[in-house]
């Protein structure tokens, strides 16, 4: 047997050793990779779905937008989407969507057209479906990959064969959902929120979108109550003359994300002669010309009590929500105005108000401000 030579014996070492060291070298890279990598690519990930979240919620705001600028109540129950309103929609999400504080990776995005899609959001099931009227939400979806935007680049897993991802596509779904929060007068329009009603909610007939009523504000009238914001009752002429503006007006439970606003208001159940006059011309002031003349606004609902009117002097109830009628008139005058100060009170439903979406109690209107919902 040959004796086996000490140099040989150290080079078969080194070789071994690099094989080993270039091994190591190659899982350390591969391990960068994973690591750099794929951090990179969540990171993108996150970032798609702010995109697609940001196209959404401009997309729904043009679309309440569409709704704010019909003509009354009808016209918004009765809104078909048209091929101008969808074009106006979906250039906002694909506007928005290409800015540069919606960078991926870096990168502006663009939304494909065929992924902007317009239908109704159904609360009772989460469930979103395209192309229904009316509408009442936007569904987009943003991509990075081969279909639209380039795969993400990647930094050091292209040396071991992967030089780019395609992403998983980011979903985004906004919808116009019960109203929530009225902002204050500067962001409303001209009378909304202005007639000092107040209704139960348990008024027979609002669950159902079929609420009727008639307020006399000088006799007690179940479910029917008056309010100054929160105010007391002197400030109810001040109201009548536009001297005290609409606050912020948030109803219970209130979302995280709000700050400030009126959650309760002070309610009574009956007037003197004078306020009533003041509430005669807050109508006169906001009702159409016409005959007989019919004023379509919104007022708050107040928690549950059953139609009990408040206690003498006045009671602090919570606002459970709001909900859009027509105030018009027990005996219209030809002239104008009413020829007794009773009011008839018809909720209307499928509407669409000023305020923001979401948490309100569902009382047939909807807010113009959407909010994402998946």
């Amino acid at each position: 047997m040959s004796a086996v030579k000490t140099s040989d014996i150290i080079h078969s070492e080194q070789g071994a050793i690099v094989i080993l060291a270039a091994s190591s070298l190659l899982a350390g890279v591969i391990l960068a990779a994973i690591v750099i990598d794929l951090g990179w690519y969540f990171m993108a990930q996150a970032e798609l779905k702010r995109a697609a979240d940001a196209a959404a919620l401009a997309a729904g705001k043009e679309l309440g937008r569409i709704y704010m600028n019909q003509a009354n109540f009808a016209a918004q129950q009765t809104y078909s989407l048209q091929s101008t309103d969808e074009t106006q929609i979906k250039n906002a999400a694909k506007q928005f969507g290409n800015q540069n504080q919606n960078l991926v990776a870096g990168r502006s995005i663009i939304v494909l057209d065929n992924e902007i899609e317009i239908g109704i959001w159904d609360e009772a099931t989460n469930v979103f479906t395209p192309n229904l009227n009316p509408p009442n939400a936007v569904r987009i979806t943003v991509r990075k990959d081969s279909t639209a935007n380039g795969p993400l680049q990647t930094f050091l897993a292209g040396l071991v064969g992967w030089p780019s991802f395609d992403m998983r596509s980011a979903m985004s779904v906004v919808a116009l959902t019960p109203l929530n929060l009225v902002p204050p007068s500067d962001f409303v329009p001209p009378g909304q929120l202005r007639f000092p009603l107040g209704i139960d909610a348990d008024w027979p007939g609002l669950s159902t979108c079929s609420g009727v009523g008639v307020w006399d504000p000088q006799q007690v009238t179940p479910y029917f109550a008056w309010h100054v914001f929160g105010g007391p009752q002197s400030d109810l002429p001040l109201l009548a003359s536009g001297a005290i503006p609409v606050p912020q007006v948030v109803a219970n439970p209130v979302p995280a994300t709000v700050t400030g606003g009126i959650t309760a208001f002070t309610f009574w159940s009956t007037m003197t002669a004078s306020q009533v006059a003041s509430v005669a011309q807050i109508f006169n002031a906001n009702a159409p010309g016409g005959f007989p003349a019919v004023w379509e606004t919104l007022v708050p609902v107040f928690q549950a009590n059953g139609g009990t009117p408040p206690a003498s002097g006045g009671q602090t109830l919570q606002i459970e929500g709001f909900v859009s009628v027509q105030i018009g008139c027990q005996s219209p005058s030809p002239a104008g105005g009413c020829l007794q100060p009773i009011y008839t009170v018809q909720q209307s439903c499928g509407v669409v108000a000023t305020g923001r979406s979401g948490g309100g109690a569902d009382f047939g209107t909807r807010g113009s401000i959407p909010v994402l919902v998946g």
